[in-house]
């Protein structure tokens, strides 16, 4: 359970910083608009972290849910057959 609990807890932190990128991103180019200082290579940077945490994210929230049905699995072995069918 403690596991499940920091893979959770990573997912969700990758999914912010996913976030937090791309109001960065948007912040940059208001600032591009406002002040006209080129901000394009900061931008693509903030881009790819955060399409990389979004991945990564993605992947944790799919390994959660692989430990998720394993437990269950191990569960319904414990249970027997005919109280499944009913």
């Amino acid at each position: 359970m403690y596991r499940r609990c920091l893979i959770l807890k990573r997912s969700i932190g990758f999914l912010v910083l996913s976030v937090a990128s791309s109001g960065i991103i948007i912040l940059f180019s208001v600032s591009q608009l406002v002040t006209g200082i080129n901000f394009d290579a900061l931008k693509i940077i903030f881009l790819f972290l955060g399409i990389l945490s979004l991945v990564i994210s993605i992947l944790l929230f799919f390994f959660d849910i692989r430990l998720s049905m394993k437990a269950l699995d191990i569960e319904l072995e414990k249970i027997p057959d005919d109280k499944i069918m009913n």
